[in-house]
């Protein structure tokens, strides 16, 4: 197990690196195999992260500055996902989104790195996203990871990421409600423009696209029923658009529980859609 004063002597050794590095002795400078070692060193469950949040600071300057290289230059500079993982950690827990947002970005390849970003990554920047109230970076780390189609992917991984940008908190830091109908209607457009497929010509961009499962439909309604209730004064047209998703559009056939089923006809009557009843009757028995 890693101590607390054998942390003290590897950021010891770390800072005389960098201190080699600035006298131009790039022979001793830290390389990526260097952040991968410390990085997993410091972010061992139970430790601080500061020392973790250091380094993970250092080593972003370093991608920066190798970003222009060419893939040839014997000093291109690449990390591991470890470290990126154990890096986006450090940077939740020192709530510094700048900094896990550019850790993100060099991650991805965006400028010059290029490295299979884990699902947890995409998690962790989200739950700093939901600790800020920041719904419209949440909207878009979400277009950037239904777009990231290298490292461990599968439907179900996108299903939770999407279950938890619904699950928006409704108070913030301060207790003060965060108003979350807007939001939620983000997300349904959102959806609602994923399951379109007339603009898809490639056949493997087809085959490889995402479509919400119907738990994801069910975690939307429940939202979109929850603001129509006590936000939006009855404006329940938004929890129909998302019924119709989920007879129209779930990538699975499970069918609705009961509790579904209830906010689906309570849509109906109170937009007095007959129609809507009916389709989400025939799908639950059909």
């Amino acid at each position: 197990e890693t101590t607390h004063e054998t942390m003290d002597l590897l950021v010891k050794i770390f800072k005389y690196m960098e201190d080699c590095r600035s006298r131009g002795h790039l022979n001793a400078a830290p390389n990526a195999a260097t952040y991968s070692i410390l990085m997993t060193a410091f972010g061992k469950r139970g430790h601080d992260f500061s020392a973790a949040a250091f380094v993970c600071k250092k080593m972003i300057d370093t991608m920066e500055l190798n970003q222009g290289l060419n893939q040839d230059d014997g000093a291109m500079f690449h990390v591991d996902e470890d470290a990126v993982d154990i890096g986006i950690r450090a940077m939740k827990r020192c709530d510094d989104v700048e900094g896990a947002e550019k850790l993100l970005s060099l991650a991805l390849g965006e400028t010059g790195s290029g490295v299979d970003v884990r699902m947890s990554v995409y998690n962790n920047l989200l739950q700093l996203y939901k600790e800020n109230d920041m719904k419209e970076k949440a909207l878009e780390l979400l277009d950037v990871c239904l777009r990231d189609r290298r490292g461990n992917r599968n439907a179900r991984r996108f299903d939770r990421f999407v279950k938890s940008i619904i699950r928006w908190p409704r108070t913030n830091r301060s207790g003060s409600r965060i108003a979350a109908a807007e939001h939620n209607q983000r997300i349904l457009e959102y959806l609602e423009e994923m399951c379109q497929d007339d603009d898809i010509t490639d056949e493997l961009e087809y085959e490889e696209r995402y479509l919400p499962s119907w738990v994801v439909w069910r975690e939307l309604m429940i939202a979109l029923s929850w603001s129509a209730r006590n936000e939006t004064k009855g404006h329940f047209d938004l929890v129909r658009k998302a019924c119709q998703g989920l007879v129209n559009c779930s990538a699975d056939i499970s069918h609705p529980d009961h509790f579904v089923l209830k906010l689906g006809l309570e849509a109906a009557e109170a937009l007095g859609d007959a129609k809507l009843a009916a389709d989400l009757i025939h799908w639950t028995w059909q």
